[in-house]
């Protein structure tokens, strides 16, 4: 009869998951939740609603377009680089993106911020394929995880959203 206690994960394991399954969320939370802020972009960057539009557009329409190089470029140079790689350059556009000056900087900025996420998607996205599966944690429990991590971004999103809004910190 198997063991009833609970698995345990590898010490080593945990860092790479927790960084997937937020990466996850961010991705999927990034897709959508500026749409809550868009009247609010639009009024303090005194810009209309069809430029306004493409800070929602750039980053979904790059990050779409890119995906498929991005697992690419993770087959090429492994799946590590690639995130790692992705990650900063999301990061660091995400900055450029809270501080941008204008419509233009920021849509500029959502732009690579798509690049970054085309870059990070792989690895969450084949882990979840891989045949083997990690010994520490089976395939189904990975998938559940990741499930749960967009399912919270995208459900949350207005909340998310509203609560960052909140810190008075978008005026330029």
């Amino acid at each position: 009869m198997p063991s009833a206690t609970p698995e345990q994960l590898d010490r080593k394991v945990v860092p790479a998951l927790v960084a997937m399954v937020l990466a996850v969320f961010v991705i999927a939370n990034d897709i959508t939740a500026l749409a809550v802020a868009l009247p609010d972009i639009e009024r303090d960057f005194d810009a209309g609603v069809d430029t306004v539009q493409w800070v929602i557009n750039a980053y979904a329409l790059i990050f779409g377009v890119l995906i498929v190089t991005g697992g690419r470029l993770a087959d090429l140079f492994g799946r590590r680089r690639v995130f790692l790689i992705g990650s900063t350059i999301f990061a660091v556009f995400s900055l450029i993106a809270g501080i941008a000056p204008n419509v233009v900087w920021l849509i500029v900025a959502r732009a690579f911020m798509g690049v970054g996420g085309a870059m990070m998607w792989p690895a969450p996205s084949q882990r979840s394929r891989s045949r083997t599966g990690s010994p520490r944690l089976p395939r189904t429990r990975w998938r559940r995880s990741c499930a749960r991590a967009s399912a919270a971004a995208c459900n949350g999103r207005s909340v998310w959203s509203r609560y960052l809004l909140s810190w008075e910190c978008w005026s330029p």
